[in-house]
């Protein structure tokens, strides 16, 4: 099979409008185990959730063992092979919903054109293959799909659109986590920075320091503070200060909490310290940014 060129074209946030192509899912169970599916090359964006696994998939020039939950996400492009068994709910789509094609006689295995590959960083950081867990509940929104596509009504369109936009922000946060990009760490390191980010989390109402979380790690300060940074391209105090700032806005613009009680439960000094790294951060005073997001009527 000649591999396809596809077009690739920029695709802004705003101009996300995927539309369902097509919609099932898949039994493999009678299927022969190690026996292989047609081998085809995607024409669509395409997304699978795991239900059965005994099987794996090649993708490109890669071959994927697979595990149930696990969630595939497929571009325009790409060579592909099923191997047996495994089942799954599949989800056809039109990002940016301009193809003009039909659901009722769309064919994965009929030639037809290639949907461009969109360059936009939501889409670029979903993996292959991203690896769920049961709290994350990704069938509940592959099967509200399916429910929706073949029981079409008035607001389908809307809500199979609403459930793919969900699914594609949950895979991106899931995958672009900083608990996930610990993966790609040594495994001596990968736990005791689990460890330092949930602490962090449960303990973003303190002052927080460097020996503190060098203790947390059980690490030495020097050695915990140059992993920390290699692992997330930020120092242990800038990625605290971010969280603090990320929950200030938060209370700023949600609660009506002054200011200095704001500085409190986020963990900073004093007051005057708060302002300064806020508006070093935003570019705005606290208080500036509380009459921008959360005006009184």
């Amino acid at each position: 099979m000649a591999k396809p060129v596809v077009e690739t074209q920029s695709l802004s946030e705003t101009d996300i409008s995927p539309v369902i192509l097509k919609s099932y899912y898949f039994s493999g169970t009678n299927y022969p185990s190690g026996s292989r599916l047609k081998e085809r090359y995607v024409f669509d964006y395409e997304l699978e959730l795991i239900t059965e696994a005994d099987g794996a998939m090649i993708i490109g020039d890669k071959t994927y063992s697979l595990q149930k939950g696990d969630v595939i996400f497929r571009k325009p492009g790409q060579y592909t092979q099923g191997i047996m068994r495994y089942s799954c709910f599949v989800v056809f789509i039109d990002l940016k919903g301009s193809t003009r094609k039909d659901s009722q006689t769309y064919d994965i295995y009929v030639p037809q054109e290639f949907q461009p590959l969109y360059d936009n960083p939501l889409i670029e950081g979903i993996p292959t293959l991203c690896h769920s867990t049961p709290e994350q509940n990704y069938q509940e929104l592959f099967s509200g799909i399916l429910h929706e596509f073949i029981n079409p009504k008035q607001g389908s369109l809307i809500r199979m659109r609403t459930l793919v936009l969900e699914l594609l922000l949950k895979l991106y946060e899931h995958a672009n986590s900083p608990v996930n990009t610990l993966n790609a760490l040594a495994g001596p390191h990968y736990h005791p920075l689990k460890k330092v980010l949930e602490y962090i989390e449960h303990h973003i109402d303190k002052k927080l320091d460097l020996r503190e979380l060098a203790l947390v790690a059980g690490l030495s300060p020097n050695y915990f503070h140059m992993i920390f940074t290699k692992a997330f391209g930020t120092t242990p105090n800038g990625y605290v200060t971010e969280l603090k700032i990320c929950r200030a806005k938060e209370l700023l613009a949600g609660t009506d909490y002054p200011i200095s009680e704001i500085s409190e439960l986020c963990g900073f000094e004093n007051i005057p310290y708060f302002s300064y790294l806020f508006g070093k951060k935003t570019g705005v005073s606290p208080s500036e940014f509380r009459r921008k997001h959360s005006p009184r009527l």
